[in-house]
């Protein structure tokens, strides 16, 4: 039995040595001219730009106030048909 213990304490002290020495990867710098250090949403996107989650819409950019197409589809879904076809319009002439 106690020649088990000291193999398990040994695994573990060199699990431990290892997981020192291994190298800590740091977080990616964020270069998003558009999300300031104190805008009340600059932690939460930090955290997904470094978990690889967002990458913005280019690289120097977040665009946090666009409207995502999820957002648009909801917008079409509650105009009526006249709201619609006038915002469909709009759409065309930005193109």
């Amino acid at each position: 039995m106690k020649q088990k213990q000291r193999i398990f304490s040994l695994f573990l002290l060199v699990a431990l040595v290892f997981s020192l020495a291994a190298p800590v990867s740091a977080a990616g710098e964020m270069n998003f001219t558009d999300v300031a250090p104190d805008d009340w949403y600059y932690t939460y996107v930090k955290d997904l730009y470094d978990n690889d989650i967002v990458h913005g819409t280019t690289p120097t950019t977040f665009s946090p106030r666009n409207v995502t197409a999820a957002q648009e589809a909801i917008g079409y879904a509650n105009a009526s048909r006249e709201q619609a076809l006038i915002m469909a319009v709009r759409m065309f002439q930005k193109l």
